[in-house]
């Protein structure tokens, strides 16, 4: 096995990849500018992938098996949209039963602490202290529907921001709750994400400060995993030897 194939082959979900899945991956990246010799960098990992530096550091590759995460990263890679990743590449593989998928997208500064405080602060503090009309919900009142359980039927949408900001409008106690804890400006870039989620037809609900990076002084999306996806695309297909 070349030094990539081997650097690739790790276990993503408790499946690992053969011999023939990394080194068939590795192959597909040295036509991308990856030196058969050199070894991927491991970047960080989750439940569902692992992320590797590229070797100029411009690009990042993921290999994961979200299926929801490849298709809407192909649908950025056709159509790209203000405030979220620009998307190099995507395919799949498939091995045995298990399909991968490959994405490589651009490298990202990770978000400040007071900006990951910031988003932490909105929508895990914010969201479910307030129901959709903009009163405040009583602690672990499970018969209001607040905006964290709103979002988690709607996503990141338009419908979700004309909700939210007509709640904004007609609740000083909701308006005051962002002032006072400094996250205001959080919702600018919501309504940017919502219209470009609205644009590729994906629901995506998976809002932290983890999916969230900076591109200069942009905000950005930059993992669309566990999401819906409408409509059908078909992935590019690595063949395995």
């Amino acid at each position: 096995m070349s030094e990539l194939g081997d650097s690739i082959a790790r276990k993503i979900q408790y499946t690992p990849l053969t011999t023939e899945t990394a080194e068939a991956i590795a192959q597909h990246l040295v036509k991308l500018g990856q030196p058969i010799n050199t070894r991927l960098k491991y970047l960080n990992a989750g439940g569902y992938a692992i992320a590797y530096w590229m070797a100029d550091k411009k690009w990042v590759f993921k290999i994961t098996t979200d299926s929801s995460d490849a298709v809407s990263m192909m649908y950025l890679k056709m159509k790209h949209k203000r405030g979220f990743v620009k998307v190099k590449d995507v395919f799949q593989i498939k091995q045995q039963r298990t399909t991968f998928y490959g994405i490589i997208a651009e490298h990202l500064q990770e978000l400040s602490p007071k900006d990951k405080d910031r988003w932490y602060n909105f929508a895990i503090l914010t969201l479910p202290e307030f129901s959709l009309d903009g009163t405040e919900i009583p602690y672990d009142d499970p018969t209001q529907t607040s905006f964290e359980d709103y979002l988690e039927e709607v996503g990141v949408s338009g419908k979700w921001v004309k909700k939210f900001d007509a709640a904004l409008k007609n609740s000083p106690a909701l308006r005051e709750r962002l002032k006072s804890r400094g996250i205001e400006s959080c919702m600018k870039s919501m309504r940017i994400w919502a219209k470009g989620l609205d644009a590729l037809g994906i629901k995506w609900f998976d809002l932290h400060d983890d999916n969230i990076m900076q591109h200069g002084r942009e905000e950005v999306l930059m993992d669309l995993g566990l999401s819906n996806v409408g409509g059908r695309l078909q992935l590019p297909e690595i063949a395995v030897d």
